[in-house]
Order: structure tokens, then C-alpha cells, then sequence
């Protein structure tokens, strides 16, 4: 018998996967294990959230100690008290599947990473998002062939976070390549949210990601 699922934001979640969330919440970027789903109508969903409540553990994995502190950090500004990594109450939190990622698949490396680094696990997240074809977000604005066959297009991104306009190659009989993107995230620090990527072939992480208004980013040419 197979194990009832819900939606998340990549597709079907099940009791067992492991998921990170997505930023912009309460729990951001944060890799856990997902313990059991409380389906919306039933007498185990107890809440008042109008989508299945995911009971999710993201206790389970281990962090690297920057991660910790920036998790800490983060709690102590929500609670607005000094918090400890091993106070933070995360081994049962109640999430809403389209604030999660399925990345039970994923490679073991990428995982370690995304453990490591909040700034990892934003940019996973926005690579996921941008990559994807979500035709209500997704809206071309203009296009360019080139002399080889091949056609650049400029798109806007109605993502609500991260609204911005990208730019792709399309090859024929290729999947789209994204080669770079500027949007404003808004995650960043006040008059920092305007943040520019640029991609390199074979890639799929950005080889460079900064606020456009930071000083202190390093050069693209460094």
C-alpha cells in the first residue's frame, strides 16, 4: 500500500522524505525530515491552516557550526531573545508543503551544503524556481536570434519574493540554458535587495551571486 502524499513545491511529499524550507519564513532554509502529514479535513489536523500540515524534524541532520550560529541567530530575532542552537524548537515543526522542497533525491554533497550555508541553500532555492517553466510567472518579453541558430530571450520573473527579469539561450533540440538573472530578494538587508547572478556553461549554480549595492562583493573578474 502505497504511503499518502501531499504537494510541495517540486512535486509529490511522503511520510520519510527529506525536504528544505524555503526562504522567506518563520523557518528558512532549514533540512529536515518529514515525520508524519496531517491531511486537511481529517481529525488529525488540529491547526487552522487551510493546506495539510507537514510534521517535519530539522533536527536530524547535522549542521556545520556556521549554520548553527546563523540558525540561532536567527531564532534569538524572532523570539527576541537570546537563543542557542540546541533551544531552537525544530524536531517537530508544523510546516505548509508549498514552503518545502523535496530533495530526498538529491546528491549527498549537495545536501552537506546545503547544511552548511544559508546563502547555499537561498541560492538551491532560486535555481530551483528559475529553472522551472511556471507559465504564470514565466512571461517573455523579448527575443533575439543570433546568427548561429540559437536565440536569447529576456523574460520577466513574477516570483512574489524574488521578482526580476532573466536572461536565457535556447538551442534547438537543447534544453534552455539560464545565463544570468537580476531580481530583488527579499531576504536581504535593506537597500541590499537588489542582487545580480551570472552562470557559466555546464553549471548549474551561479558562478557569481551578490547585491548589486554591496561595496564589499567581489569582482566577477577576481
Amino acid at each position: 500500500m502505497s504511503k499518502k502524499s501531499t504537494t510541495c513545491l517540486n512535486g509529490k511529499l511522503v511520510a520519510g522524505d527529506l525536504v528544505i524550507s524555503v526562504p522567506g519564513n518563520a523557518y528558512p532554509c532549514l533540512v529536515g525530515s518529514v515525520l508524519e502529514i496531517d491531511f486537511l479535513g481529517t481529525l488529525a489536523h488540529q491547526t487552522e491552516n487551510e493546506t495539510d500540515d507537514v510534521h517535519v524534524n530539522f533536527t536530524i541532520l547535522e549542521y556545520s557550526e556556521q549554520r548553527k550560529q546563523e540558525i540561532a541567530d536567527a531564532f534569538s530575532t524572532l523570539y527576541q531573545e537570546k537563543k542557542q542552537f540546541d533551544e531552537c524548537p525544530m524536531d517537530d515543526t508544523i510546516m505548509a508543503p508549498d514552503m518545502l522542497i523535496r530533495i530526498t533525491d538529491l546528491d549527498e554533497c549537495i545536501i552537506k551544503k546545503l547544511l552548511s550555508f544559508r546563502k547555499y541553500a537561498e541560492k538551491y532555492y532560486h535555481d530551483l524556481r528559475l529553472l522551472e517553466n511556471h507559465s504564470l510567472h514565466n512571461k517573455p518579453v523579448l527575443q533575439k536570434n543570433l546568427p548561429d541558430g540559437r536565440t536569447l530571450v529576456a523574460d520577466i520573473w513574477d516570483e512574489p519574493e524574488y521578482p526580476g527579469i532573466r536572461i536565457s539561450l535556447k538551442t534547438p533540440g537543447q534544453q534552455d540554458e539560464l545565463l544570468c538573472f537580476a531580481e530583488h530578494s527579499s531576504t536581504k538587508p535593506a537597500g541590499k535587495e537588489l542582487c545580480i547572478a551570472v552562470y557559466a556553461q555546464g553549471q548549474d549554480e551561479p558562478v557569481y551571486y551578490e547585491s548589486y549595492c554591496d561595496p564589499q562583493a567581489p569582482s566577477p573578474n577576481n
